[in-house]
């Protein structure tokens, strides 16, 4: 799940709140009503009741969508809408919803997931996410759903036993993912250190808060089992390590500097360092919220969970997957998370998901369904590369088809059907040899052509040989009325004239 902003000045409510007296001013002339009395109206408590009670109708009827709320791109002052994204493991999308900017993603989890299952009667799937939606109440539903899981778990909250059951030195197994091209690198460490895992049974628990049907509100316990996958990777331990120095390092200057701990949140490194209240156990005096020593507590205990991960496993309902086919499948499933996010990038910057220039609901959804498509139709293209054994980014893809064109030459003999054949100066390769001892090379847009069937194009074509390597339809002609007209006038220039 993500988000994306628009370019308006006005949320949904704010926009709603705004057209609502012209429209019961206008209902109330349709009804016979003077100038006068609708000026009493609209400056009444009747009118501001009304207004409530319409805010509360379109607000319960998911009627206001582009809302403000927390922008992963930090664009607080913008109305957002957010985005619920389903891929399969090969990183092609298979369906979007759009929910409002200011709900929380928790909520639209099961949302998503009931139209999947509705939809396509998908029942035996695993669902994975990273920790921003691993909460007991979205588990468990997935569990009651019949689907299983694989989330990121957070390990730095961990109690005394369950961190003592991660560093132990026993249980520890060594997962083999050579052969498999979707996760070769977990073995990829650079002192040839092994990648680790053990899998330990675990209960996640929380209460939430609810109401019976006579209205009291009740704390319901949640406890959904499942199994813990710590992992363990030297390279990650390195990376972490380097990140530890790096945040310390920035909390050694801001004590040096004296900085004062004005504003909540912030940068990392304000977790590393303690202020001059926090240390001498008081708020009074001077400068109390100056940072004045590190938090050696935090720090030892950032190091001691480096080169340490977590996943919280669940089988479907209906799987008859050995334990050890599951580690697997949880293992290289979670790496493939990656795809997601790189499907979010080219759909917000190669694709222009966002900002958003149109405000109407069915606007944007199809702005979104738009921009979708594409992502699909590139992600198509860019698994049958792979299948070739070419990998290609997104970017370098639509840099190919982007600046590769055909254009029609004028002939005094055959008007229009010369075709030249052009593709971008960024685009590698060249389709004849300049040296006769020379290989010829593909270019990125050749590769892609024979990736989805079709042939490549040498620089000069004819009207039908173009119609042959790229499929066209013989019903449908090659080049429009206007271009045909257009070449038989320069062709028509190009006779030579009689002497």
């Amino acid at each position: 799940m993500t988000n994306f902003y628009f370019e308006a000045p006005y949320d949904s409510r704010e926009e709603f709140v705004m057209n609502y007296p012209f429209e019961r001013a206008q209902e109330l002339i349709a009804k016979g009503k003077s100038q006068a009395e609708i000026s009493e109206y609209l400056q009444s408590e009747d009118f501001s009741n009304d207004l409530k009670v319409a805010l509360d109708r379109v607000e319960k009827a998911g009627l206001l969508t582009r809302m403000r709320g927390p922008s992963k791109e930090g664009r607080y002052s913008q109305p957002i809408m957010g985005l619920s994204l389903v891929i399969d493991e090969r990183g092609i999308p298979l369906d979007f919803e759009l929910y409002p900017g200011n709900k929380s993603e928790y909520g639209y989890l099961k949302r998503a997931m009931e139209s999947v299952k509705q939809k396509y009667g998908i029942t035996d799937a695993f669902y994975v996410a990273d920790r921003g939606l691993n909460s007991c109440q979205n588990l468990e539903h997935l569990q009651a759903a019949g689907f299983g899981f694989i989330v990121a778990q957070k390990i730095s909250q961990q109690n005394a036993m369950q961190h003592q059951e991660m560093i132990s030195s026993d249980g520890w197994k060594v997962l083999d993912l050579t052969q498999d091209p979707w996760a070769t690198d977990l073995n990829e460490d650079i002192d040839g250190a092994a990648y680790r895992y053990k899998v330990v049974d675990h209960v996640k628990s929380s209460k939430e808060v609810v109401k019976d049907d006579a209205g009291n509100t009740l704390r319901r316990e949640i406890n959904v089992k499942c199994k813990l996958i710590y992992t363990f990777s030297a390279k990650r331990k390195r990376r972490d390590e380097c990140v530890i120095r790096a945040l310390t390092a920035k909390a050694q200057d801001a004590i040096s500097q004296r900085k004062h701990a004005n504003t909540k949140g912030g940068p990392c490194w304000r977790a590393l360092v303690k202020t001059k209240a926090e240390v001498e156990r008081t708020k009074e005096g001077k400068d109390s919220d100056i940072y004045v020593e590190l938090n050696k507590d935090k720090i030892a205990r950032m190091e001691a969970i480096a080169g340490y991960a977590a996943l919280a496993v669940s089988a479907p309902k209906n799987s008859t997957f050995s334990m050890e086919t599951i580690e697997v499948i949880a293992q290289r499933g979670y790496k493939q998370l990656v795809y997601i996010e790189a499907s979010f990038r080219a759909a917000k910057s190669l694709f222009g998901l966002r900002p958003v220039y149109v405000k109407r609901d069915d606007h944007t959804l199809g702005h979104c369904l738009l921009c979708i498509l594409a992502l699909s139709m590139m992600k198509v293209i860019q698994y049958l590369l792979q299948q070739q054994g070419t990998a290609l980014s997104l970017e370098k893809i639509q840099e190919a088809l982007k600046f590769a064109s055909v254009d029609a030459l004028a002939s005094s003999i055959n008007p229009g059907q010369a075709m030249s054949y052009l593709k971008s100066a960024k685009d590698p390769g060249k389709h004849i040899s300049l040296y006769e001892d020379e290989e010829p090379t593909l270019s990125n847009t050749d590769l892609i052509m024979l990736a989805v069937g079709l042939s490549p194009l040498q620089y000069l074509e004819t009207n039908g040989s173009i119609r042959r390597s790229l499929k066209i339809d013989p019903d449908v002609p090659v080049l429009t009325k206007r271009q045909s007209a257009y070449l038989a006038r320069l062709a028509a220039s190009l006779k030579p004239k009689p002497k």
